[in-house]
């Protein structure tokens, strides 16, 4: 999915823009760093309720509502960083929330799966042409 198509399956949620942030790729995406499959949202409290209440909870999760290409999560694991405290201090692009790309470099060392491992190299190299 580019940046387009990804910008368009968020907005026609029409979330409230305070309460969620974009995660994982997200952040890439956005900058044109690479392209995604699915859209991960961190979401506060009461958004995830609300919206666990409309759309159910992803099947056999506790923490995630799949709705189309977009999961939503109250939880982003293997992070000990309030969800609210990354939507609290994400950049803003477009008027939507994205976590920062030093934060999202954060978690994926800490996950450090493969594909987590050349995601990093993507936002090094962008961090080092700002």
């Amino acid at each position: 999915m580019k940046k387009e198509e990804f910008l368009k399956e968020i907005k026609k949620l029409g979330l409230p823009s305070n309460s969620f942030a974009i995660h994982g790729s997200g952040p890439l995406t956005i900058r044109g760093l690479k392209e995604t499959n699915d859209v991960d949202i961190i979401a506060r409290k009461e958004l995830f309720e609300k919206l666990s209440k409309k759309h159910g909870l992803k099947t056999g999760s506790t923490d995630c509502i799949e709705i189309g290409v977009i999961e939503v999560f109250s939880k982003w694991k293997p992070d000990d960083v309030s969800i609210d405290k990354l939507i609290d201090e994400a950049d803003i692009i477009e008027d939507v929330r994205f976590v920062r790309l030093e934060e999202v470099k954060r978690w994926k060392q800490k996950r450090n799966l493969e594909k987590d491992r050349k995601d990093i190299i993507l936002i090094d190299d962008f961090l080092k042409k700002k």
